[in-house]
């Protein structure tokens, strides 16, 4: 098969056109690499103007489920796809990498402290079970 055959022509076509998710723009970033004698001026122009707007939604809308690892990924394959493309997703990737460290900072927060403001430890159990029993020997010789 040839660049000029028109199966080659009908995917690259494809490729191209069709940019709905991260996979295909991904898959046009490969398509300008792989051949790129074959992608215009204009169409790379298009590519870069109409990833710039995806990347901004994307990044917007991206629902990780507190996932700090997803939104990192996510962060990493703009980044990547941005260099490619020549277009800079700091501003976008930023506020993934920013959530994606509040989710582990507020995951890695102590547990808060009982309501009466004291820690459980072994030693206020024995005393409290020594106090117990010294109540009950108490009411046992009163009573």
């Amino acid at each position: 098969m040839t660049q000029s055959d028109e199966v080659f022509l009908a995917a690259r076509q494809c490729l191209l056109a069709r940019k709905e998710t991260i996979d295909d723009f991904q898959a046009a970033a490969e398509c300008c690499e792989t051949y790129s004698e074959c992608v215009s001026g204009d169409e790379r122009t298009s590519l870069k103007m109409e990833f710039e707007a995806f990347a901004g939604d994307y990044a917007s809308n991206f629902d990780a489920d507190d996932d700090p690892d997803g939104l990192r990924q996510v962060a990493s394959d703009l980044e990547a796809l941005g260099e490619k493309f020549g277009v800079d997703t700091q501003d976008h990737t930023q506020g993934l990498l920013e959530r994606a460290d509040e989710i582990e900072t507020e995951r890695a927060e102590p547990e808060p402290e009982d309501d009466d403001g004291r820690r459980w430890s072994a030693e206020t159990v024995v005393d409290d079970v020594q106090g117990m029993f010294a109540g009950l020997e108490s009411d046992l010789r009163d009573g």
